[in-house]
């Protein structure tokens, strides 16, 4: 089977003008390096931008909606409205499954909303989640965004029986039902330290990624 990458909500409100993310300067070189590898591999990669509301920072239409790093031919795009892209967009996981992917690595903004929130939808959805450590971001909110992002990777925002945390920007999905638990999300190594293009917890008997 194979592993595609879902880069949701780098657009340009998130990483560049007035107000990016905390860790712009970081996370986006992380991104490009995840994207350029994931190509470099031959991956399906899945471009997810989201449509705000009007006056929102993702309007669509405006600059800051825009696309960070631009879909080239074979790769997919997609539109969303909602927190998590397999609510928003019902043809996503089964045009993934066709392609025989059974696993995504998620990567973008925000850590604690949309990242957390399309995490949820692949687990219901049956595919395996992996969190590219250091490739997503937020803003400050109560904590610092670093604190919330790293919570993201301890799987805090990703327990399926966890209530969704809200925007004010957008609406969050009502509370899942799930069928399943949490044991199919998978933290990602470092960035810098992945082995092949994505990596992920190595087997304790053979040493391969899984």
């Amino acid at each position: 089977m194979a592993t595609a990458l879902l880069l949701v909500g780098v657009q340009r409100n998130m990483l560049e003008g007035s107000t990016p993310v905390p860790a712009a300067g970081q996370v986006r070189p992380a991104l490009q390096s995840l994207l350029a590898r994931a190509r470099t591999a031959g991956a399906l990669v899945v471009h997810i931008q989201n449509d705000g509301p009007q006056g929102s920072p993702d309007e669509p239409g405006t600059e800051g909606w825009e696309l960070v790093f631009a879909p080239v031919p074979g790769e997919l795009a997609v539109r969303k409205t909602e927190p998590d892209v397999f609510t928003a967009d019902a043809c996503l996981a089964p045009a993934l499954t066709a392609r025989g992917v059974d696993r995504v690595v998620v990567a973008g903004m925000q850590s604690n909303y949309c990242i957390a929130q399309t995490s949820r939808g692949a687990l219901r959805h049956r595919f395996t989640v992996l969190l590219a450590s250091g490739a997503h971001a937020t803003y400050d909110e109560q904590d610092s965004a670093a604190i919330i992002s790293a919570s993201a990777e301890t799987h805090h925002l990703l327990r399926l029986n966890e209530p969704p945390p809200r925007c004010r920007w957008h609406r969050a999905t009502p509370a899942p039902n799930p069928s399943r638990t949490a044991r199919n999300f998978r933290q990602s190594r470092p960035i810098g330290g992945m082995s092949g293009w994505v990596g992920g917890p190595k087997c304790q008997g053979c040493g391969r990624v899984r």
